[in-house]
């Protein structure tokens, strides 16, 4: 009896060091337990590099919540990913890791040789040569192909492509990213609005519009409206009730105006099922440009003075795109924290899957 209750202590010393640890993914998760990675749960919010596979250090990130949402070998230093944001990082980190890592028995196994990743110079385990110092290099093959490569001393080491497919980047399934994403956007923090200063713009006149980018078709923008009183003023975002549809434009595209709109969101996931959840239309943009989203905004009509529009959120870097159909009643434009929007999602459509039908079916109206 005495036997089996000490067998019965160690397992469960075991399972609190890996599995009383939270993860963001289940993939995160599971590889934790390939490398046999004790208490993480003691690891504080942030990087931490305090972990090694063969000696070669591990980056492991904790987020606010205390879910591991990281865990990969270090290849690539904060400044760097700071100075040149690109969302491939973490999957290079974390696949080159789980190639020599994951049992070749495994489910996890078997899907990575499925997966388009392919390696012209060296394979997985030449990383293990790699450190922060090492020249990394990227280019986009065509839209929906990746290259990279690591160079030491004017050799190149590693090189591999790999397709855009935002389950393969982010380790997740389609319902496992639809899941995710709810998850996530339901305990976002909003960060405040500050006053903006507009500097650059025309010396001359009382309207200007900041032309960017198109999407698919020119009714859908990124375009941001501004006004000011005279010469003398500021420049302003257009936020009244004079002009609508360029205020409503503004609230979802620009970053920084003020669009605290209360969102029921149904959001259509995979395999037909739905779901609903309450937030605000400024958590859902956030979110999304957290990602690395750019929103653009088409006007479809408005209808019993309710105006009907889309957003596309598009992660050209990360192949996907969020799409949000969004009913905003002309009431919001007078009392906007409470007269609630209503709005359809779909989540991580893949770039290669969006057609011109897609925005070319729906009239858009320009924006006055």
């Amino acid at each position: 009896m005495l036997k089996r209750g000490v067998i019965l202590w160690v397992v469960a010393i075991y399972s609190i060091g890996i599995w009383a640890t939270s993860f963001d993914t289940q993939r995160l998760e599971r590889l934790a337990g390939y490398l046999n990675l004790q208490r993480l749960d003691t690891l504080p919010v942030g990087v931490s590099h305090t972990y090694y596979y063969k000696q070669h250090p591990l980056t492991i990130r904790k987020n606010q919540w205390g879910e591991i949402e990281h865990i990969g070998l270090l290849l690539f230093p904060q400044a760097y990913r700071q100075q040149m944001p690109l969302p491939i990082y973490d999957f290079l980190e974390r696949y080159l890791l789980a190639r020599m890592a994951t049992p070749a028995n495994t489910e996890d196994a078997t899907r990575m040789q499925w997966d388009k990743v392919h390696f012209t110079i060296g394979n997985a385990t030449t990383a293990l040569k790699l450190d922060t110092t090492a020249v990394f290099s990227n280019e986009y093959v065509d839209l929906h192909v990746y290259r990279v490569s690591w160079s030491v001393n004017g050799s190149k080491m590693l090189e591999l492509s790999f397709t855009m497919n935002v389950q393969m980047l982010m380790g997740c399934d389609a319902v496992e990213l639809e899941d995710r994403f709810i998850r996530h956007l339901g305990r976002y923090q909003t960060r405040p609005i500050s006053e903006s200063v507009f500097n650059g713009f025309p010396q001359d006149g009382t309207e200007y519009t900041k032309t960017d980018s198109y999407y698919m078709s020119p009714m859908v923008r990124n375009d941001i409206y501004f006004t000011r009183k005279t010469k003398k003023n500021a420049w302003q975002l257009v936020d009244d009730t004079a002009r609508p549809t360029k205020t409503i434009n503004n609230w979802m595209v620009a970053p920084d105006s003020k669009n605290e709109l209360p969102l029921q969101m149904t959001i259509d996931k995979y395999g037909y099922l739905l779901d609903t959840l309450q937030t605000t239309y400024r958590a859902w943009q956030q979110l999304c440009m957290d990602e690395g989203c750019l929103p653009h905004y088409g006007l479809k009509a408005k209808k019993d003075n309710t105006y009907e529009g889309s957003v596309f959120m598009v992660n050209k870097k990360g192949g996907y795109l969020h799409l949000l159909s969004i009913n905003i009643p002309g009431r919001a434009l007078q009392d906007r924290e409470k007269v609630v929007c209503t709005a359809r999602m779909y989540a991580y459509i893949p770039l290669f899957n969006v057609s011109a039908k897609l925005i070319h079916n729906v009239e858009y109206e320009p924006i006055k």
